[in-house]
């Protein structure tokens, strides 16, 4: 009788074996390498030449890694890198651009910006473009043929993969770089009107840039939900991106619950901090931490305390599983794109890989 019920229970597996396959997911920030100060133009933090050399490096970790689909955030110029990337790889892609500031076919300015999201997927699982959701920002034009808005904005990216003749949604968003609801940041504003540093009007301004900058990515991470629920309607889908907070976060939090979504890299590695944002060891990270924009500029106000909070390290890009999908669905993860060639690492970010059975 017990082998009768070993037997059966193996075939099970074997079944289930042969209906799912595993692919391997990868979510990466590339860096725009600006320091989104200036108006004809941004301050950059490296020459053409560094910049060509991270793509380089970009495209041959990504050929090692050989992953199936690609989330990628902050890609600049939008248009020649995905170009260059479908090239290389021989992947499909969608993207969508969601800072450009005035621009027609690209023209304009800043001169130096034209960024996107971007996904990526191998073309046998036949990678469909849904469309996409503006998630904060002012009302205006964003595509790469004409765009025009005068401040940052930002969205999130729909697509949808065909894997073994099953549905597969893929959603890729970025969210503003907002400081936490932590109200340590509150005193330190009040330490420096204590100090002379600034004064009680200044005080009173920073106080509310802080408050009205973490309600905007609670707005942000809401936008994404009430998208990402009506987009898959109880479909299986992936949720990756760069979320510029961690899953302690009490917006990211409650984005999680109620989607009921599964982070791939904790699920793999409960005990690991697996820091994707990393001012210690990445040079790169440490731009956004300086206090000084790249013409010399002091920071001030609610940018100086971000530039403060951007110098400690911390996980702030996942890949999420949602739509019936969870921690049986994970078979391994981990962070990829930490390791420097020649001294030169990709992006100010580390990316993360996870493998998921489907």
């Amino acid at each position: 009788m017990k082998k009768k019920i070993l037997a059966f229970l193996l075939g099970l597996v074997m079944i289930s074996a042969a209906f799912s396959e595993q692919l391997t997911v990868v979510t990466f920030n590339t860096w725009y390498g600006l320091d989104g100060h200036g108006l004809l133009k941004m301050g950059e933090y490296e020459t053409q030449q560094r910049r060509d050399k991270r793509l380089e490096i970009l495209i041959k970790d990504l050929k090692q890694l050989n992953p199936d689909v690609i989330f990628l955030q902050e890609v600049n110029p939008v248009g020649r890198m995905t170009g260059k990337l479908k090239k290389a790889l021989g992947y499909s892609a969608i993207s969508k651009l969601y800072n450009g500031g005035i621009k027609i076919f690209g023209l304009g300015i800043p001169v130096n910006l034209n960024m996107g999201l971007v996904i990526l997927a191998r073309k046998n699982l036949k990678l469909k473009n849904l469309g996409s959701k503006q998630i904060s920002g002012p009302i205006g034009l964003y595509s790469q043929y004409i765009a025009f808005h005068f401040s940052e904005a930002r969205f999130v990216l729909a697509g949808k993969v065909t894997v073994n003749g099953k549905e597969l949604l893929l959603f890729n968003t970025h969210t503003h770089a907002a400081l936490p609801d932590d109200k340590g940041l509150f005193k330190t504003v009040e330490q420096w009107q204590t100090v002379g540093k600034i004064s009680e009007k200044e005080k009173e301004k920073i106080d509310k840039g802080i408050t009205a900058d973490w309600n905007r990515r609670k707005k942000e991470l809401k936008a994404i939900a009430d998208y990402v629920e009506k987009k898959a309607d109880g479909k299986p889908y992936i949720l990756g991106g760069d979320f510029n907070t961690t899953l302690e976060a009490k917006e990211m939090a409650a984005m999680v619950k109620r989607l009921d979504l599964t982070d791939t890299y904790h699920a793999a590695h409960p005990n690991l901090p697996g820091f994707t944002w990393d001012s210690i060891n990445n040079p790169n990270t440490k731009k956004d931490a300086s206090l000084k924009f790249v013409n010399g500029d002091a920071k001030k106000g609610v940018e100086l305390l971000s530039a403060m909070f951007d110098q400690s390290p911390r996980r702030i890009d996942f890949i999420l599983l949602g739509g019936g999908m969870g921690r049986n669905n994970v078979a391994t993860s981990r962070i990829v794109f930490n390791i420097p060639v020649n001294g030169i690492y990709p992006s100010d970010h580390f990316g993360v890989l996870s493998g998921i059975t489907f």
